[in-house]
């Protein structure tokens, strides 16, 4: 009776193990994920090793099919949306809108399963993560996101003002469909200088530390990361020759791979394969250039913790789109384009500013501090417009071989978008904001109210959209569903400004002075006038208030290059 039974149980786990093959066979002949189906033909059972190289496949499949706009992806801010129709954030441009494009295929978390990584021209990312049969996709704009490495980790900064940033290392992790940011470490600017240790703060895992336990951590943790390379990426491609095959040609002429690094004192080079212009039904053809980009190796961390100091163009190609022919492409004979003409009379009429004063405070712009710039093009001409952030707002123009020059003060503009919309308000018996629609009829500049809005938050508040007036909800409706963009600024280096700032020269001005126990002796260091001073240096004097006067006691002057004072002498050259 016990051999029976013995028998009878061998023959279950038989069954068992043929039923359970039978199972997985059926399981891997049919996958089906966001309603794309992946048909698998063979007879080997999936197997626990398989399982992990198959989710692979499966994920570079649906990242295919959503590109190909065959399936659609889950998006962290729109749901279940397109791919085409997620937006980079930075300049609010749809996936589909975007000219260049490239890419970067990695395993961000370590799981086995490559993510897929989608850059702009203007280096923001969307990260497509497969998870359970669907299509994750998660964006970052360019300051949150940039250098990615190859585990995955990234860093980021708050501001592009080195002197006044804080900025850091992350890592991505996925919990399902869920992406969490993990801060690796952050390092805070505490100083506009960065001279030493002191200039810094250091936290890893939201602790602060000391310089030199955080350099022990970054020794053993961080140091010696390796750099995703991307390479082009067509959402479609009408020519023979895709955007990656003209990549790869490019590289074979120039001998060598994109992300190539080199080096010199003080800095280190990154030499990149960019396509700079698509073909087109004029062309037929890539232009491809040769890219340097310059980091800085006097960094306490990585020399990619911190964006390029500068990117220039060293060589460019044309690839023929149809047979693959290379050239050199030859910049002397070849016409620049109408924006190239436009970033060249730009940087000269910047020299013709300097005395340009201001409309709202009249301070000459050549004595404005904390000057910001950005290029964006306003009425959609493929023609970048240059704007000035002063405290109030310049904006030049290139229209026709003339730039144009347009003025206007803080109320009556800000917060600059993208798409050339811009707020405003003003003060009266009523209180109205809004926002209008920059455009320009040949040299002119005009405006169109977007939208308004009287008297916020009072009983009799009105709103209106164009020239109709709604109610609240209609107005918060399209909010909603009209994000905008604002436009970011880059501090402003021309060779008119002053290197030391007017407060840094206080500065220096009252160390000069420290003997007279300025506070306590009741001194005050100011900005004077000098008819004898250069106009290279500023005039600075310390004084007292004497009975009913202020009498002044010493005068320096601080040149506004170096900072160095200087004894005040008169036109003759004697002190």
């Amino acid at each position: 009776m016990k051999k029976l039974v013995a028998v009878l149980m061998c023959l279950m786990i038989v069954l068992s193990l043929f039923s359970c093959r039978i199972k997985n066979q059926k399981g891997k002949e049919n996958v089906t994920t966001n309603g794309y189906t992946n048909d698998q033909k063979g007879e080997e059972t999936v197997t626990p090793h398989d399982t992990l190289p198959l989710a692979n496949d499966i994920a570079m499949q649906m990242y295919q099919a959503a590109i190909n706009d065959e399936i659609c992806v889950f998006d962290e801010r729109l749901g279940e949306t397109k791919l085409k129709d997620c937006r980079f954030p930075s300049n609010h441009l749809r996936l589909d809108e975007c000219e260049i494009l490239n890419k970067a295929i990695l395993d961000m978390d370590g799981d086995g399963v490559n993510e897929y990584v989608i850059q702009s021209e203007a280096k923001d990312h969307i990260v497509l993560h497969y998870y359970d049969g669907k299509v994750y996709s998660y964006c970052f704009d360019s300051k949150s996101f940039f250098n990615l490495n190859t585990d995955g980790s990234f860093y980021w900064i708050d501001s592009y003002d080195l002197s006044n940033c804080t900025r850091g290392h992350n890592q991505i992790l996925f919990d399902g469909s869920l992406c969490h940011v993990k801060e690796i470490y952050r390092i805070k600017q505490t100083s506009p200088y960065d001279y030493g240790d002191g200039d810094h703060e250091y936290y890893v895992d939201g602790t602060q530390i000391t310089h030199e336990k955080f350099m022990d951590y970054y020794d053993s943790n961080c140091r010696g990361k390796t750099m995703a390379i991307f390479s082009p990426l067509d959402i479609s491609c009408e020519y023979p020759i895709s955007s990656e095959k003209a990549f790869e040609l490019a590289s074979v002429f120039w001998g060598f791979k994109s992300g190539t690094e080199d080096g010199a004192a003080g800095s280190l080079y990154v030499l990149k394969i960019v396509i700079l212009e698509k073909p087109n039904s004029n062309t037929q053809s890539y232009r491809i250039g040769y890219q340097w980009e310059c980091y800085s190796t006097h960094v306490i961390d990585s020399c990619y913790a911190q964006p390029p100091s500068s990117v220039r163009i060293y060589e460019e190609l044309i690839v023929d789109a149809t047979t693959g022919e290379v050239r050199e492409y030859d910049n002397i004979t070849s016409q620049p384009s109408k924006n190239e003409i436009a970033m060249e009379m730009y940087a000269q009429t910047l020299n013709d500013l300097a005395s340009y004063t201001t409309p709202y405070s009249g301070i000459p712009l050549c004595e404005c501090e904390n000057l910001g710039y950005t290029y964006v093009d306003l009425d959609g001409d493929s023609i970048n417009e240059l704007i000035i952030d002063c405290g109030d707002t310049l904006i030049l123009r290139y229209y026709e071989g003339t730039v144009y020059f347009y003025e206007f003060t803080f109320r009556s503009l800000y917060y600059l978008k993208t798409d050339g919309s811009y707020s405003w308000n003003h003060t009266g018996s009523d209180f109205e904001y809004g926002e209008n629609q920059i455009y320009f009829e040949g040299a002119a500049l005009k405006t169109r109210e977007i939208w308004r809005i009287i008297n916020d938050g009072e009983p009799d508040a009105e709103y209106y959209i164009g020239d109709k007036m709604v109610t609240q909800e209609e107005i918060l409706k399209y909010f909603e569903d009209n994000p905008k963009t604002r436009i970011e600024f880059s501090p402003l280096e021309v060779s008119w400004l002053n290197k030391i700032s007017r407060y840094e020269a206080i500065t220096i001005a009252e160390n000069y002075w420290e003997n007279f126990d300025i506070e306590e002796n009741g001194y005050i260091v100011a900005l004077a006038i000098n008819a004898n001073a250069p106009d290279s240096v500023y005039v600075i004097v310390i004084k007292r208030f004497v009975i009913d006067h202020y009498s002044t006691f010493d005068e320096i002057w601080i040149d506004k290059n170096t900072g160095e004072p200087i004894i005040p002498y008169t036109p003759d050259g004697k002190g």
